[in-house]
């Protein structure tokens, strides 16, 4: 006798079925949300966290749970109050991280040329 099928398939018998069980959705460890855990229930820096990732996402950079941790890390080293700026500034010109803020008079002085007097 021979434990193989004429087609080459492997004989299942019917007391081999196994039962699957699902398990409850309280039993099943949630992947913890990152931005939420460090806005603190900030909902606007939320918001900016998300959008960036999202466009991160969008520029084909998605950002892993190590990068938004690193991120998060980053941000820390800035004033509280320019979180959101910061992260608002990056997703308006499409950078990969974040940066200082731009004050906007740096911006114009290294913008204007200085051309010698004749």
């Amino acid at each position: 006798m021979s434990s193989k099928s004429d087609d080459n398939e492997p004989i299942v018998s019917a007391d081999s079925q196994m039962n699957v069980k699902t398990l409850p959705e309280s039993a099943v460890k949630k992947k913890p949300d990152i931005f939420s855990d460090f806005a603190h229930g900030d909902k606007a820096l939320l918001e900016s966290l998300r959008e960036f990732a999202q466009m991160r996402t969008r520029i084909k950079k998605p950002m892993t749970d190590r990068a938004k941790q690193m991120l998060c890390n980053k941000l820390e080293k800035f004033d509280r109050h320019d979180w959101k700026a910061i992260l608002d500034q990056s997703i308006y010109a499409g950078w990969q991280d974040i940066y200082a803020l731009k004050q906007d008079d740096q911006y114009e002085q290294s913008t204007e040329m200085e051309f010698p007097r004749l």
